[in-house]
């Protein structure tokens, strides 16, 4: 029988092979020539993949085939970035069960919100949603989602882990405010949030200094990194695409400068004119080695949902690579598993943490920046 809860609709050739052809994502020539053979059609290997997409578009589809498409948007389009907010205080579990029965008792019609207890001090709350893009093509404006909350007490705070998405933000603050409604009181609340530097050279140390950092890493490689122009007076984003692809490409340079070369970021003159013109760096991807030599290489990303502002910090730690039996590099990037996966997300939680700690007390004193060496 099918799912009700989602509506039922027909779709157009042209709606069908728009979603074929979205991306190469999420239907690669592979998975065309796959869906064809399910309906016994056997379509050449020499293909191209649009030949195929127009092919299979003109097909009959029932509805339990479009629920196939929709669900393959829904697994592939899963994001998994994540984000932390830490309370002042240690929060007990009985405490955290009454602020999550508040939360579930307000639950929407299209939303569906259990919780339990992780532990003997944690709890988990699980939030089964339905996403709506009317921007998106016809296959893509409604996702079945689901967001994950981890709470635990560690070194006398409440750290919230959860998926950096607006429904996942907007649960947590829910619960933050059941629990200080419940104890009467304001809890103190930390967040990776740049916001109050109105510095672009500061902003763009945080980064640096993350990929540096890292416990038991050595810098690898920068993949990726995004810019933003700030303009202190007006306070608003100068829309020049030519102007920041250029200063991108020139960030990215010279940040992998720094990172494998322990090279002085602040004291090149290439960063000093980017810095003149208000560039910082909002978004990085890079790769480090753990616990060199001998350990593998992880992938991690870092950045702001708000890059202007430098607010709504998320992370993902991506994938790695490992080692042969013969200690050589394997070629390919795998999936992390999931324990070594929150291993290294809490260490990237931490060292941002420490890192905006140290930002704030080195400007309150006025104390120059510094620029660590690369780890070796």
């Amino acid at each position: 029988m099918p799912n009700f809860k989602s509506p039922l609709f027909c779709a157009t050739d042209k709606e069908i092979f728009d979603a074929y052809m979205s991306s190469p994502q999420h239907f690669n020539e592979a998975t065309l020539l796959h869906a064809g053979a399910e309906r016994n059609i056997f379509y050449s290997p020499k293909e191209e993949r649009e030949s195929l997409a127009d092919a299979l578009s003109s097909q009959i589809f029932s509805y339990s085939d479009l629920r196939k498409i929709e669900a393959h948007f829904e697994k592939a389009g899963r994001a998994d970035r994540r984000t932390a907010s830490s309370l002042g205080i240690s929060i007990g579990q009985d405490e955290l069960k009454k602020a999550a029965q508040e939360i579930i008792s307000k639950s929407l019609e299209d939303e569906t919100i259990t919780a339990s207890p992780s532990g003997q001090h944690g709890y988990e709350i699980s939030v089964a949603y339905s996403e709506l893009d009317f921007g998106a093509t016809r296959f893509r404006q409604r996702r079945e989602r689901e967001a994950n909350i981890s709470i635990t007490n560690e070194g006398g705070k409440t750290v919230l882990r959860f998926p950096a998405t607006v429904k996942a933000r907007g649960v947590v603050d829910e619960f933050v405010n059941a629990v200080e409604r419940n104890k009467k009181a304001e809890i103190p609340r930390e967040e990776i949030d740049l916001s109050s530097f109105s510095d672009p050279e500061i902003r763009t140390r945080f980064f640096t200094l993350l990929i540096s950092t890292l416990p038991d890493s050595q810098p690898n490689n920068v993949l990726r990194v995004r810019v933003e122009k700030l303009e202190k007076q007006l306070g608003v984003l100068l829309e020049d695409d030519g102007e920041k692809e250029q200063a991108k490409e020139e960030m990215l340079s010279l940040v992998r400068a720094v990172a494998l070369n322990g090279e002085s970021l602040l004291a090149s003159q290439e960063y000093q004119s980017l810095r003149k013109r208000g560039f910082f760096i909002t978004d990085i991807t890079w790769r480090v080695r753990k616990k060199p030599p001998s350990g593998p290489i992880v992938e991690y990303e870092a950045g702001f949902d708000e890059p202007q502002l430098c607010k709504l910090f998320r992370y993902a730690v991506r994938q790695w690579k490992t080692k042969y039996d013969t200690g050589e590099d394997r070629k390919l990037f795998t999936p992390i598993p999931a324990l070594s996966k929150d291993e290294f997300g809490r260490e990237l939680e931490e060292t941002a943490a420490q890192i905006l700690r140290k930002l704030k007390e080195e400007t309150a004193k006025g104390a120059p920046l510094t620029v660590p060496e690369a780890k070796q």
